[in-house]
């Protein structure tokens, strides 16, 4: 069989660089080894911000201001397709107890974006049931979340629409490579053959090069989350401090998360994680306490040695794309990400100089 793209990897990356390659008019196959948007993609909080903004370098600024000023029309084409609502919401991220707001606030100028000073009062005011020993926050009250599995659910049910053909629950374990380049993968006794191969495996991308002397310096980082159920809305902000959070859902739904551990491959969720989740939210705001703790789970994030995502060709097999390593924030920059790819991909002008995140070994 052969297509003009493979993506391996079903995730928000891999979906969403699905949709601009058909945009091109292109017959697209997505490999999944699970289920499609099922793994660091569904695991995540849907917040459409770095955690601390003004700290990142340039180049992912630039990826996550492109995809802030695309998401409005990515989600009403969705909905308008496939009558799922990703509930794309303007909450706003509070900042509790940072330490360099001068910093925060000449980012914030030179971005214009709007940022606020809160004082004792006006916290109290915002954010009632916030623990009353804060006394101040910073506030940027434009700062989007998605509900990052109803977003990935709309994704598939659309491409499906478009004629994508998707492939689950489907390990590739070797790449067809010869002459140095790559012709696609073998499964089940059948070749699958394009002129474009995608890797967007998220923590796992680095597993198919291996053998070809490519190391993509990509590992997994775990992250553990947890959820309350409220019988009302205690807070309408996303809830930041030291890089860990509170997301409150339109529907009483909180989350807290997220930890940051090393621990290889292993998605198994942990007594500890879930006690420091449950310790971190409750201080924050102490009436979550009397709400229902109803589900625990985990994600593998992929992080990048360079700190910057990966986006485009392996220089030493042509051919071979790939687009990974957004850690904490592939949510936030997957609109961005799939584009810059495609603009590579199609030999087109692309949205943002695609240097920072080319591949080197």
């Amino acid at each position: 069989m052969k297509y003009d793209s493979i993506i391996i990897g079903g995730g928000i990356i891999g979906l969403l660089t699905a949709k601009e390659l058909i945009k091109s008019e292109m017959s697209v196959l997505l490999v999944d080894s699970g289920t499609t948007g099922n793994e660091s993609s569904w695991a995540g909080g849907g917040i459409l911000s770095a955690l601390s903004p003004w700290k990142v370098p340039r180049a992912i600024s630039d990826l996550a201001q492109w995809s802030q000023n695309n998401y409005q029309s990515l989600v009403e084409e969705l909905i308008n397709s496939t009558q799922i609502n990703p509930e794309l919401t303007k909450s706003g991220m509070m900042i509790i107890g940072s330490h360099d707001m001068d910093q925060c606030f000449s980012w914030a100028e030179k971005q214009d974006i709007n940022t606020d000073r809160l004082s004792k009062n006006e916290l109290a005011r915002l954010a009632p049931n916030l623990n009353k020993k804060y006394h101040s926050a910073l506030f940027l009250p434009d700062i989007y979340q998605i509900r990052n599995p109803l977003l990935l659910e709309a994704l598939k049910v659309y491409l499906l629409q478009q004629g994508v053909s998707i492939l689950e629950q489907s390990c590739i374990e070797n790449l067809l490579i010869e002459n140095q380049r790559c012709l696609g993968f073998k499964l089940n006794n059948s070749n699958y053959l394009s002129d474009n191969i995608i890797i967007a495996s998220g923590a796992w991308s680095g597993n198919l090069v291996k053998s070809n002397r490519c190391n993509l310096k990509i590992s997994p980082v775990r992250g553990q989350m947890i959820s309350f159920k409220c019988n009302k809305n205690l807070f309408s902000q996303i809830i930041l401090k030291n890089e860990l959070y509170l997301i409150p859902r339109t529907d009483g739904l909180v989350l807290s998360g997220s930890t940051v551990e090393n621990a290889g491959f292993n998605k198994n969720i942990t007594e500890d994680g879930l006690k420091a989740l449950k310790k971190f939210a409750i201080e924050l705001v102490p009436e979550l306490s009397n709400c229902k703790t109803i589900r625990h789970w985990s994600g593998l994030r992929p992080f990048s040695e360079s700190g910057l995502p990966l986006i485009g060709k392996i220089p030493n097999i042509q051919n071979l794309y790939v687009n990974t390593g957004h850690y904490r924030n592939g949510i936030l920059l997957a609109p961005a990400s799939a584009r810059l790819l495609a603009d590579i991909i199609l030999n087109r002008l692309p949205i943002i100089d695609p240097a920072p995140y080319s591949i080197e070994f």
